[in-house]
């Protein structure tokens, strides 16, 4: 501070502080349960859209018009009862007949043969429907596969092809507006070079004269100026020209390159189905719903064709479990379905042919186990490809209640990094919960715990534990035990007529116990705990789970917890009581309605007592007010008139007469 007495003025400063902050990063969307409901639900329903779609495309390829369309296609050059001949002219689009193009599917109906006839351009859709009912009006058992593509399943990979499709949407655009200011800008660089040229023209010979102008300078401004409007004429003729030529491309559809609909096709020899590609399908094949469609019955197929490397990204993406219940009951279907068309084109007899069947099935599904089988043991080469992994684990995979258990080695190392075999991880306990569970911690293990875990609500003081002793610290964890630590828990029974309770007074039930303590029984009846009071039992609450409410966990109880022989008894005096209750409520409901009757009944002869007793006098009252009010009214009016009148005689200039006159007369009347 100076003499002057100012203040103290302290200047604080970091050098190492950043000129510029750093930008703040972006927090990630979050996802609330429901909102994981909904996606689940969206992403079934599309499921079974997709897959009643494909059931109505093996049922067209079964049409009879448009078997008799498929086999008008075939070339007179070609022996339409070879197999090998037919599915070669199915590989090559019908000999050059058809021509898959990318267009948008298209629905068959009535209007499908009309639509296939008016072009040789199909897309990849109508491709495989064609040729499938090709193939089956010449006697050869074909099905439809399709890898569908259903929205995704979790609401993290929307987000992400949200922004994926905004990020080409972006470039898609920059990259068209770039390509037409191109064009633009050839055309006009070469209307301008036609404009210097038609110059130089003129500038050759500027002392040549206009026949229709003597002077020279007006001549050679006019010969610029026509230059100058036909290269314009033939500028704008170009981007004429280059408009037509774009709206010509784009009228003319690309060829398809890539289709997720591809036949299969049973051959007897092989007794087996085989892949036959129309058109090369998307690689990898990492779709997570690979259908097969013949007559009425499906068939997932997605192992067959997924590769083994990307089988564990698809748990993530399909319903596995909801998918196999929903096709359990199209399986026989489509078995059905192929024994049914062997047995229409005279394959075998009627044995030969279940056998037939029985066989590719049976060798189908053991290739389909096998592969999976295979990829649950093959270890990934990736740290994604462990997340989701049947056999192996990373130890940053592990959840919050899941440790190694002793002595468990690794198995090998990825990028310097251990994984494990999932058998070696097991799941930690609190000691209640374990004793929930039937297990008890050894008391030599209670200091000993395998894994130290902040309780639920302590996230306001977490920064305030550098400042707490060592002991408040450690209340703030909770202790969780491995099974290794813990032994057989032999519950305490019931003994002369005690139940056996927790510190808390109550027993807890299954399903949040492990087992009802011995020589006990649970009732479960309303107001049980009041009978058992009145007849002197002894009983427990029954705790089979908690609910949140309040902002904290509350016990949810459900009846009571009796010795075993005190049940029938408690049962029997439960029956007594409910019919006590019942006959006291009905007692009560009368008494009530008597006691309304009575009030009504009361009222309504009060009523009448006064009518009776002062009806004279009050009809001579209401006859006095009524010729009073009649009076008054006529007597206003009166007034009224009277004062209109004096006030037309005062505007005429008439004499009036005295008010004390006028006053008399409206009383007399």
């Amino acid at each position: 501070s100076g003499a002057s007495g100012s203040g103290l003025v302290v200047a604080l400063s970091r050098d190492d502080a950043p000129s510029d902050p750093a930008p703040k990063k972006r927090r990630a969307p979050t996802f609330t349960k429901q909102d994981r409901a909904v996606c689940l639900e969206i992403h079934r329903t599309n499921v079974l859209f997709l897959l009643a779609r494909g059931m109505t495309l093996s049922r067209a390829a079964d049409d009879l018009m448009l078997q008799s369309v498929a086999l008008s296609l075939v070339p007179a050059n070609v022996d339409a009862r070879d197999e090998k001949s037919m599915l070669q002219l199915v590989r090559e689009g019908f000999g050059g007949a058809v021509r898959p193009v990318m267009r948008n599917s298209e629905g068959f109906d009535g209007n499908t043969v009309a639509r296939l006839a008016e072009g040789p351009e199909v897309n990849g859709e109508q491709l495989v429907v064609l040729s499938a009912a090709l193939l089956r009006g010449m006697g050869i058992s074909a099905r439809i596969v399709w890898a569908m593509e259903p929205s995704p399943m979790r609401p993290e990979d929307i987000f992400k092809q949200i922004k994926e499709s905004q990020a080409t949407g972006k470039k898609k655009n920059a990259r068209g507006a770039k390509e037409k200011v191109a064009e633009v800008a050839g055309a006009s660089e070469g209307l301008d070079k036609r404009e210097e040229t038609l110059k130089e023209e003129v500038d050759e010979d500027p002392g040549k004269k206009s026949k229709k102008s003597k002077n020279p300078k007006v001549s050679r401004k006019k010969k610029q100026a026509t230059a100058r409007r036909k290269g314009e004429k033939r500028g704008e003729k170009e981007l004429a020209d280059i408009d037509v030529q774009d709206k010509a491309e784009n009228a003319k559809e690309p060829s398809l390159t890539i289709s997720r609909h591809w036949l299969e096709v049973y051959s007897p020899a092989k007794e087996c189905w085989e892949t036959l590609y129309l058109v090369p399908p998307p690689s990898p094949m990492i779709e997570p719903y690979v259908t097969a469609f013949n007559g009425r019955g499906v068939k997932d197929l997605t192992v067959k064709y997924c590769a083994q490397e990307h089988l564990a990204r698809l748990a993530p993406q399909r319903d596995g479990a909801w998918w196999t219940a929903t096709l359990a009951p199209y399986r026989l279907a489509e078995v059905a379905a192929l024994r049914e068309q062997l047995e229409r084109h005279g394959v075998g007899d009627e044995k030969n042919v279940g056998e037939l069947v029985a066989r590719a099935s049976e060798l189908e599904d053991g290739g389909i186990v096998s592969k999976e089988e295979r990829a649950r043991k093959e270890v990934p080469t990736t740290i994604k490809g462990f997340q989701k992994h049947e056999q192996y684990i990373l130890k940053r995979h592990f959840k919050t209640h899941e440790v190694l258990s002793p002595g468990s080695k690794a198995v090998g190392m990825l990028k310097g990094e251990p994984y494990f075999d999932r058998s070696a991880v097991c799941v930690v306990h609190t000691a209640e919960k374990w004793k929930r569970q039937g297990r008890i911690v050894r008391e030599d293990e209670l200091a000993k715990p395998v894994k130290l875990i902040k309780k639920r609500g302590v996230q306001q003081v977490e920064a305030d534990l550098e400042y707490l002793d060592p002991s408040t610290s450690q209340q703030l964890m909770s202790s969780f035990y491995g099974p290794w630590q813990t032994d057989v828990w032999q519950m305490p029974s019931a003994k002369d007529g005690i139940v056996p309770k927790n510190e808390w007074g109550s027993v807890e039930i299954p399903p949040l116990g492990h087992a009802l303590p011995g020589g006990t029984a649970h009732v479960d009846l309303p107001d049980a705990a009041k009978v058992c009071r009145r007849l002197g039992i002894d009983f427990a609450d029954a705790v089979n789970g908690f609910e949140f409410k309040k902002r904290r966990m509350i016990p949810t109880k459900c009846g009571v917890v009796i010795c075993a022989e005190s049940e029938e008894l408690l049962r029997n005096a439960h029956s007594e009581y409910v019919r006590h209750e019942r006959r006291v409520a009905k007692e009560k409901r009368l008494a009530e309605g008597e006691a309304a009757w009575r009030d009504l009944l009361t009222a309504a002869l009060t009523h009448l007592r006064v009518h009776r007793s002062f009806a004279d006098d009050v009809e001579a009252a209401l006859l006095e007010h009524a010729s009073m009010k009649h009076a008054n009214g006529i007597s206003e009016r009166n007034r009224a008139g009277s004062k209109k009148r004096k006030e037309e005689k005062q505007g005429e200039g008439l004499p009036l007469p005295e008010d004390n006159l006028v006053s008399d007369e409206i009383e007399e009347i």
